[in-house]
Order: C-alpha cells, then sequence, then structure tokens
C-alpha cells in the first residue's frame, strides 16, 4: 500500500513533533509549501522500516524500545528518540528522496 500523506497534522501538532507514521498514513506538521525533505525522508524511512519489519513488528519493537528506554531513564523524550528506529532515520535522513518518494510529495 501506498503511503497517504496528511499536512497540517493537529495529532503532530498537538504532540509538538514534526512527523508521524500511522501507516499507511504520514501525519506531517507543517503545511505541505512548507514541509522539510529532511522530515520528510525521515517519515519514509520509517515506512521503509515497517515494510521490512511488517506493520505488528515494527510497532512491536517501536513500543519495546521506548519502554525499555523509559524504565531505565524516566524520560519519555528520549525513549522516543534513542531507539534503533529513530537512530537508523536520523542516521539517513539527509539521504536524497528517491523518485518513488518524490513522486509522493508531488
Amino acid at each position: 500500500m501506498k503511503p497517504i500523506i496528511i499536512y497540517s497534522s493537529k495529532i503532530t501538532n498537538y504532540f509538538n513533533i514534526d512527523g508521524l507514521v500511522l501507516y499507511p498514513f504520514i501525519l506531517i506538521s507543517e503545511k505541505k509549501e512548507n514541509v522539510s525533505l529532511i522530515t520528510l525522508k525521515h517519515e519514509f524511512i520509517h515506512i521503509e522500516q515497517i515494510k521490512r519489519y511488517g506493520i505488528f513488528q515494527f510497532y512491536y519493537q517501536y513500543l519495546k524500545y521506548i519502554l525499555k528506554i523509559y524504565n531505565e531513564t524516566y524520560d519519555i523524550s528520549h525513549a522516543f528518540i534513542e531507539n534503533e528506529f529513530e537512530e537508523e532515520a536520523y542516521n539517513r535522513e539527509n539521504e536524497p528522496l528517491t523518485k518513488e518518494e518524490k513522486l509522493l510529495i508531488i
């Protein structure tokens, strides 16, 4: 299934985050004309991870990482940033968009 991008998301704005993947939806805080390509690439990497691991396994592992880190640090912000999936996305978010990704944002 092809991802559906929703701009000016009230959910992401409420949580004060740039983007969020609730597969197949990519929720973005900014308006389409203001969104950063880095933010889009970051969320596309999460889509790639979901395809790699499967929807259930991705969200299960993501939640498991968050709970583990939170139990160690009691810092929920840290738990959402310092997990394996986020580390990959942060490390790769400066990569150029693929042709397929570019077609999704036109």
